[in-house]
C-alpha cells in the first residue's frame, strides 16, 4: 500500500494540537479509500453491494440556547461508496469543538454533523444522536451471519494479497453473510492497530451476470431487427426503446370468428390435405365452410373463439366434431378410399382442437400474468411504505440502519419483479395472438 501519499502529509495525527473552543468544521480531515483499495484492485468495482463504516461516539456534548450542557451518544454510518474515510484524530477534535457551542436542539446538532461529515467523506453519511437514557436498557447484540473466527485453519501470511479476491469474479453465484470479530487495521501514520467487528454480506455476481445476460439478449434482438431491415453493423438502427412499463398492451379480443385459426400453418396444411381428397373442392366448399366461416361449421354452437373455449370439455381439451365432412355426406365427391379420407378428416379435426386448446392455454397464461402484475404492484406499494417507515424510525433514532437497508433492498427487489411481470404480460399476450395466427380488431 502507498502510505506515503501526499494526502497524508497534512494530517494532524501524531502531532501536538490545540483543542478548539468553538465548533469548527475545518478540523475534519479526509483519507482517500483508494489508498487501500487500489492495491486490492477494487477501487472501481467493489466485490460487495452494501456496507458501511459504523462509528459510535460516546462523548458528544454541546450547549443549548440557555448555555446548559447537553450530552448524547452518536451512531455514525459512513457509506462504503464514499470517496474518503475520516481520519480518527481529526474526527475527535471536530466532535470536541461542539462542547462550548450553542445549538437549538438535538436535530440541529445531528443535521450539522451529517452535513459536515458528508462533505468531508464525499459520500453518504448518516448521523443519529441518542439520549443517554436510551442506553439504560440497551443490549449488546450479536451480528447476524456465520462467524468465521473459529475455523480450524492454518494461516502463514498476514499481508495484503489481491489474489485472495479472485473468486469474486468466478462464474459461480454465491450468497452468504459472514461475521468476524478479528478485523484489524493499522493506522496509516502511527501503525497502531485498531480492532473491530466486520460483517460482510455478499451477493457475488448475481446482478452482474443478469445484466450481462440481458445485454446479450438485447444484442440478439437487435441482430434480428437489423436482418429484417437489411442494416449493416455500422449503420444506425434508429429505434427508440420505451420503458417497458410505458408499453401498452393491445388487449386480447376473443370475440372473433373461430375461422381465424384457419390462418395457422398447421391448420392450413391439414385443410389442404383434406381438400385434396375431393374431386371438386368448390362443390363442397359451401357446406364445408359456410360463409367461409369455420366457426359456423363446428358441431359446437360456438361462433367465436371466446364462446368456443367455454364449451364442455373432456380431459381438459375442447372436443370438435365436423358432421358435414362425414363420409356418407361427401363420398360422392371423394376420389380416395374411405380409410384415407377418414385419416385426413380426423387429422383436420385434431388440428382444429389443438389450435383452440392452444388459444385457451395462452389466454389463461395471459390473465394469470395480468393478475401477477397487479399483485406485485400492490406489494411494491406496501414495500415503499415499509421502507419509508423504517427510514423515519432511523431518523428518529429508534431503529437501526440495517433495518432500513433491508427494507430498501426488499423494495428494490419488488420493483425488479414488476418489470419481469410486465414482460411476462407482453409475452403471453403475443402468444395468444400467435396461436390465433394474428391480431384481429
Amino acid at each position: 500500500m502507498n502510505y506515503q501519499d501526499n494526502s497524508l502529509k497534512s494530517l494532524k495525527l501524531g502531532q501536538k494540537t490545540e483543542y478548539a473552543s468553538q465548533y469548527d468544521r475545518t478540523l475534519l480531515q479526509p483519507v482517500p479509500r483508494a489508498l487501500n483499495r487500489d492495491g486490492l484492485g477494487i477501487t472501481q468495482n467493489q466485490p460487495f453491494t452494501i456496507g458501511a463504516d459504523i462509528w459510535t461516539a460516546y462523548e458528544i456534548s454541546w450547549l443549548n440556547e440557555k448555555g446548559l450542557p447537553q450530552v448524547a451518544i452518536a451512531d455514525i454510518y459512513l457509506d462504503y461508496q464514499s470517496q474518503n474515510l475520516i481520519e480518527s484524530k481529526s474526527f475527535k477534535l471536530y466532535l470536541n469543538s461542539f462542547n462550548q457551542s450553542k445549538f437549538t436542539d438535538f436535530n440541529a446538532v445531528q443535521q450539522t454533523m451529517q452535513r459536515d461529515l458528508s462533505e468531508c467523506a464525499q459520500g453518504d453519511v448518516k448521523v443519529r444522536l441518542n439520549p443517554v437514557a436510551v442506553y439504560d436498557a440497551q443490549k449488546i447484540n450479536h451480528l447476524q451471519g456465520d462467524c468465521i473466527d473459529e475455523q480450524d485453519i492454518e494461516i502463514t501470511s498476514y499481508e495484503f494479497n489481491a489474489n485472495w479476491l479472485k473468486d469474486c469474479v468466478s462464474n459461480e453465484i454465491v450468497e452468504e453473510k459472514l461475521v468476524s470479530h478479528l478485523l484489524k487495521s493499522n493506522c496509516l501514520i502511527t501503525n497502531q492497530p485498531d480492532w473491530g467487528t466486520d460483517q460482510a454480506q455478499q451477493a457475488i455476481l448475481t446482478a452482474r451476470n443478469n445484466k450481462l445476460n440481458f445485454e446479450t439478449q438485447r444484442k440478439t434482438a437487435e441482430q434480428t431487427l437489423r436482418n429484417l431491415l437489411n442494416l449493416k453493423p455500422n449503420e444506425a438502427l434508429n429505434i427508440t426503446f420505451p420503458h417497458i412499463m410505458n408499453v401498452k398492451t393491445a388487449g386480447v379480443n376473443l370475440n372473433v370468428p373461430v375461422s381465424v385459426i384457419a390462418n395457422r400453418p398447421d391448420v392450413k396444411a391439414a385443410q389442404f390435405r383434406l381438400s385434396s381428397a375431393f374431386k371438386n373442392a368448390k362443390a363442397t366448399q359451401k357446406s364445408w365452410f359456410p360463409e367461409v366461416n369455420l366457426g359456423a361449421s363446428l358441431s359446437s354452437t360456438a361462433s367465436t373463439v371466446g364462446t368456443a373455449l367455454h364449451n364442455p370439455v373432456a380431459a381438459g381439451t375442447v372436443g370438435i366434431s365436423l358432421p358435414f365432412l362425414n363420409w356418407n355426406t361427401v363420398k360422392w365427391n371423394v376420389k380416395i378410399s374411405e380409410a384415407d379420407y377418414e385419416t385426413a378428416r380426423l387429422n383436420y379435426e385434431q388440428r382444429i382442437t389443438t389450435a383452440l386448446n392452444n388459444v385457451d392455454t395462452n389466454y389463461f397464461a395471459f390473465t394469470q400474468a395480468q393478475s401477477t402484475l397487479s399483485n406485485l404492484q400492490q406489494t411494491h406499494s406496501y414495500n415503499q411504505r415499509i421502507t419509508q417507515y423504517y427510514r423515519n424510525r432511523y431518523n428518529a433514532g429508534v431503529s437501526e440502519l440495517r433495518e432500513w437497508l433491508v427494507a430498501a433492498n426488499t423494495e428494490k427487489s419488488s420493483q425488479l419483479a414488476i418489470l419481469n411481470a410486465k414482460y411476462q404480460v407482453l409475452q403471453s399476450e403475443n402468444a395468444v395472438y400467435s396461436s390465433m395466427a394474428g391480431y384481429y380488431l
